[in-house]
């Protein structure tokens, strides 16, 4: 439960951060490129964010240790 509201909070915070970030500081302060354009490019990687996001999510999901189902079977 832990990892899932852990990458929730991610899904929602990042791509949005990175978004305005990349668009601000790296398209339009440091190359340069016009509003339109820095939107265009700022969205781009927003989406990588998300796709980097859930690759890590799936990633975490299978190699998470989960106890064998003989533990649960057992009664004291």
């Amino acid at each position: 439960m832990k990892t899932m509201i852990l990458f929730s909070i991610a899904m929602c915070v990042l791509p949005i951060t990175t978004y305005f970030m990349s668009k601000a500081v790296i398209f339009e302060g440091i190359i340069g490129l016009p509003h339109q354009s820095s939107y265009f490019y700022a969205a781009i990687s927003s989406i990588v964010v998300v796709h980097i996001i859930l690759g890590l999510f799936i990633y975490v999901a299978f190699t998470e240790d989960s106890k064998p189902i003989a533990e649960f079977n057992k009664r004291d």
